[in-house]
């Protein structure tokens, strides 16, 4: 009786550990999934930045601006209903939280307040960075990029530990 209960104890403890390790894998793909589908819808939409130039004060902008926190541009895919009507994106990073908001391009900026609300993930460290062209010489990296600087060749994306290159697609 003794041995018995030793060998249940023993197999008791296996099964224990290997739905540990089941657990954590399963939580680590679901991690992994998350991350991949932020990082293709994000693909997707920069990708295919629209370069729609608007006017203010007598100079003509591209609405694509961007910092290591914060990206916006316009793009005529959105999170919610696929391809379609061209519309603002905005990227946000806060604090750990990564914030999305999609605009149709008719509302006023002076409209929207505050950072987008709804977040697309969770994760512990997002960047951005610009690859972009001065008049002469080579392309050079950018920590941020204005709207009167047009579309960057690239943009890097840093979610956690993977790196983004997004070529831009629609650059004038």
């Amino acid at each position: 009786m003794t041995l018995m209960s030793l060998i249940v104890a023993v197999a008791f403890s296996g099964v224990s550990v290997g739905l540990e390790s089941w657990r954590r894998g399963s939580n680590a793909l679901e991690k992994m999934d998350r991350r991949s589908a932020v990082e293709r819808l994000v693909k997707r939409q920069l990708a295919l930045a629209h370069p729609q130039q608007f006017q203010r004060d007598g100079q003509t902008y591209i609405l694509f601006q961007g910092s290591s926190r914060r990206l916006e541009f316009v793009s005529d895919y959105s999170l919610m209903d696929g391809p379609g009507d061209h519309r603002v994106i905005e990227y946000v990073v806060d604090g750990g939280r990564f914030l999305y908001r999609e605009t149709p391009l008719f509302v006023s900026r002076g409209e929207i307040r505050g950072n987008p609300d709804r977040s697309v993930g969770a994760f512990s460290k997002v960047a951005f960075r610009f690859v972009g062209s001065r008049k002469e010489g080579p392309n050079v990296w950018f920590d941020e990029w204005h709207e009167d600087m047009g579309i960057p060749v690239a943009v890097e994306i840093r979610i956690d530990d993977d790196v983004l290159m997004v070529p831009m697609v629609n650059r004038r």
